[in-house]
């Protein structure tokens, strides 16, 4: 059985989420340093949250994505769903049931 693009997708997805996560990490625990001699000292806080700010917002982008897909993927459910109840009772479908956002 091959894998649906949907499939893939969500796999992909959750690939790339962990690397997110995984550079957060790493950010977060970046710690700044000298040379030996301690006549370059090097802050990477500065740098570092600028990258944490776009890895947080990418993060906020995908979640909100996925809330979006699932969304229209219970909304197509709902209706197929009110298609197969209303001939399965010989009869047409009237109100159809829609999903509300709740984010």
């Amino acid at each position: 059985m091959r894998p649906t693009s949907k499939f893939c997708l969500t796999v992909n997805l959750q690939q790339k989420v962990n690397e997110l996560r995984s550079w957060t990490d790493q950010l977060e625990n970046l710690e700044s340093f000298s040379t030996d001699n301690e006549l370059v000292f090097v802050d990477c806080w500065a740098v570092a949250e600028l990258m944490l700010n776009r890895i947080r917002d990418i993060l906020q982008r995908t979640c909100e994505f996925v809330v979006a897909e699932a969304m229209g993927q219970a909304e197509a459910f709902c209706k197929d769903m009110d298609v197969v109840l209303a001939v399965r009772a010989g009869g047409t479908v009237r109100n159809p049931i829609t999903v509300k956002s709740r984010v």
